[in-house]
């Protein structure tokens, strides 16, 4: 073990252990690293274009949509969303063969009447 790791006078907050006993400064490490957030998470192609994955839902919904996953018993998202969309089946191909019909509100305002007026 060498001098400094023996003294923890002369460690600093920059300096780590390796397993062999050196010390390593930390700052040698965080030279490299990118300032750039890296956006790690996979993306798929629509047509509107490249989007990610993931969705935000606000609080109403997320607390309706998990309701929905304890009620259906799964136990993931995934398996709550493709229950969904199959029973919505007939409302979505309804909506295509209407020219896909944009909804900018919530689905119990405009939607309904988008889908109704077809």
């Amino acid at each position: 073990m060498n001098m400094a790791a023996s003294n923890n006078s002369m460690i600093s907050k920059q300096d780590v252990p390796a397993l062999d006993g050196e010390l390593y400064n930390c700052s040698h490490f965080l030279a490299g690293k990118k300032s750039a957030k890296k956006d790690r998470h996979s993306k798929i192609y629509t047509a509107q274009g490249l989007r990610d994955r993931r969705v935000r839902l606000s609080i109403e919904i997320a607390r309706k949509f998990f309701d929905l996953q304890d009620m259906l018993g799964f136990d993931k998202a995934s398996k709550t969303l493709d229950w969904l969309l199959t029973r919505s089946k007939n409302a979505i191909e309804e909506l295509e063969k209407n020219g896909g019909g944009k909804c900018l509100s919530s689905p119990s305002t405009n939607c309904e009447a988008l889908s109704e007026s077809g």
